[in-house]
C-alpha cells in the first residue's frame, strides 16, 4: 500500500486546488496474500471493481468518509484516511441468477435509519445488503437481463431506479409499506431504448430522469411528482414516451450521463471526450410537464430527435479532451454541490486521471487564457448550467496564474484539454472503469481493471 506524508484536508484548503494521489491498493490481492502465505494469485488481476460509491447521509462532514466497492463478486465497504485504509465491511456476492456485480447506490432504512447498499450485476436479481448488520435483507426481481446502472431518488431516499439489458427502467420503492410489491413505475417500450440501457441520473428536482444506451441514444423522462405511486399497487405506473431523444449527440454505446444543473455531461465509448450540452427550451424552473404530453414518436421520426421544450433540439456547449478512454462502460465523476467548484474527474486506460475545473470556465470565458472578472463573463453559452445557489463562487479571489489555462473555448467542436491531470503511481496498464468524489469535495476515488483502488485528497 503507498501512502504519502500529507496532512488530512481541510475545508480551508484553496479551492482551486486539485486531488493527489494518497495511496493505491488491491485489497482482494492483500487478503489472498494473507491467507496463503505470501502467493498471490494473479487471477485476482484479471477481475475488475467496475464501480465505487461514498456514503452520502453523513450528519456531519466525516474526516475520512466510507465509500463502497463492488466488482466480480465482492462487495467491499472502506473508511479511508490518507495514511491508511480500513475495511469496516465485506460481501461475498453468492451468484444466484449470475455472478458479477457492476454497480450500487447507497440508501437507508426508513425505520432503523441503518445504511443499506442495493447492488446489482449481471443477475436480474437485485439484492440489498444491511451494511450495518452483514446480512442481505431484501431481493428485488423485476429485471429480466443484467442490471447496469442504478441511482437513488435525490428527493425520496427510499426510491431507487434502476436499468439494464433488457431495455426497461424500473423504480422501485424500498419503503416497507410497499415490501409485497416494490415496483413503482416501469419505463419501457419502443419509443424509448432498442438496445441495452447503460447509465441513469436524476436531476436534482426528482422530475427528470435522464438515460443513455447502446443504442447511442439519451433520453429524458419526466416523472411523477410523487415516484412512489405506483408502488403496493396491482399495476405500477408506466412511462413509454420521453419528451426529449436524441442519438445524435455521440456515435458509440452512450455509458455516462450526469446532469450539470440544468445542462448535461456525457460520454460514449471510443470518443475520447465528454460532451457539454443542453436541451434547448428546457428550463427546470418551469412548470413540470405531464406524463401525457411527450411528443408522439412515428415511425419516420425514429432516428431523429424530438424535443418537447423547444422547436430545436439541442445545443452543444464545449468538449473535454480525454485521450484513452475507448472502452465502454467507464465512467466519469462529477463534483456538483453548493459552494464548491463543480469538477470532472475521469480515469483513463493508461493509469491517469483527467481533471477539469468548470468555475475556471467561467472565471477566464471564451478568451485564451485571459481573466474576464467576477459578473463579467463572456461565455453565455454556461448560464445554463449555473444555479442561483452557485453565484456564491463568483465571489472567491481571483486564481493563481498557474492555474490559467489556454484553451480556445469559442470553437463549440475544439477540446477542452485536462485542466489537471494525475500519474497514478504504481498503477497497472489497465483502465480505471470509475472515479467519484465525495459530497465535500475533499475526496476523490478511482477503482477499475486488476481490483485496483486510487484514493486521492486535497
Amino acid at each position: 500500500m503507498a501512502t504519502t506524508a500529507k496532512s488530512s484536508p481541510s475545508q480551508e484548503d484553496d479551492p482551486w486546488a486539485y486531488p493527489a494521489q494518497e495511496w493505491l491498493v488491491v485489497p482482494a490481492a492483500e487478503q489472498k496474500s494473507s491467507k496463503d502465505g505470501g502467493d498471490e494469485d494473479a487471477s485476482l488481476f484479471d477481475s475488475t471493481y467496475y464501480g465505487v460509491y461514498f456514503y452520502p447521509f453523513s450528519a456531519t462532514v466525516m474526516e475520512y468518509p466510507i465509500f463502497a466497492v463492488v466488482g466480480g463478486d465482492q462487495v467491499i465497504v472502506v473508511r479511508a484516511s490518507t495514511e491508511r485504509y480500513e475495511v469496516i465491511r465485506r460481501f461475498k456476492d453468492d451468484g444466484f441468477g449470475g455472478k458479477g456485480l457492476y454497480c450500487a447506490c447507497w440508501t437507508r432504512d426508513p425505520k432503523t435509519g441503518d445504511p443499506l447498499l442495493v447492488v446489482g450485476g449481471k443477475s436480474p436479481i437485485i439484492k440489498v445488503l444491511n451494511v450495518k448488520t452483514g446480512k442481505c435483507v431484501r431481493l428485488l426481481t423485476g429485471h429480466n437481463d443484467e442490471v447496469n446502472d442504478m441511482v437513488r431518488h435525490p428527493i425520496n431516499e427510499t426510491v431507487i431506479a434502476t436499468t439494464g439489458s433488457d431495455y426497461r427502467i424500473i423504480l422501485w420503492s424500498l419503503n416497507p409499506k410497499h415490501k409485497k410489491q416494490p415496483i413503482s413505475i416501469i419505463i419501457t417500450g419502443i419509443h424509448g431504448h432498442v438496445q441495452n440501457i447503460l447509465t441513469l441520473d436524476f436531476h436534482a428536482t426528482g422530475r427528470y430522469l435522464l438515460s443513455g444506451g447502446m443504442d447511442n441514444r439519451i433520453n429524458m423522462w419526466v416523472i411523477p411528482e410523487d415516484p412512489a405511486e405506483g408502488a403496493g399497487k396491482e399495476n405500477p405506473t408506466r412511462i413509454v414516451r420521453p419528451h426529449f431523444s436524441t442519438n445524435r449527440i455521440h456515435s458509440n454505446y452512450v455509458d455516462c450521463i450526469k446532469w450539470y444543473h440544468d445542462t448535461i455531461l456525457s460520454r460514449a465509448a471510443t470518443e475520447n471526450k465528454i460532451i457539454h450540452w443542453k436541451i434547448d427550451g428546457f428550463n427546470s424552473s418551469s412548470p413540470c410537464p405531464s406524463l401525457l404530453s411527450a411528443p408522439i414518436r412515428t415511425s419516420a421520426t425514429l432516428r431523429d430527435t424530438i424535443n418537447y421544450f423547444g422547436c430545436s433540439s439541442y445545443r452543444r456547449i464545449q468538449q473535454f479532451s480525454a485521450p484513452n478512454t475507448i472502452p465502454w462502460y467507464l465512467r466519469f465523476g462529477f463534483l456538483y454541490q453548493p459552494g464548491l467548484h463543480p469538477m470532472i474527474a475521469v480515469g483513463s486506460t493508461d493509469g491517469k486521471i483527467y481533471f477539469w475545473d468548470m468555475e475556471m470556465l467561467y472565471q477566464f470565458g471564451k478568451c485564451k487564457g485571459k481573466w474576464v472578472g467576477h459578473g463579467e463573463n463572456k461565455y453565455p453559452e454556461l448560464e445554463g448550467a449555473r444555479s442561483s445557489d452557485d453565484e456564491e463562487l463568483m465571489e472567491q479571489t481571483r486564481p493563481k496564474k498557474k492555474f490559467i489555462k489556454r484553451d480556445n473555448l469559442g470553437n463549440l467542436f475544439g477540446l477542452v484539454n485536462p485542466h489537471h491531470i494525475v500519474k497514478v503511481k504504481g498503477a497497472h496498464a489497465t483502465p480505471f472503469r470509475n472515479v467519484v468524489w465525495s459530497a465535500d469535495g475533499r475526496w476523490c476515488v478511482a477503482v477499475g481493471e486488476g481490483l485496483q483502488i486510487v484514493v486521492m485528497s486535497r
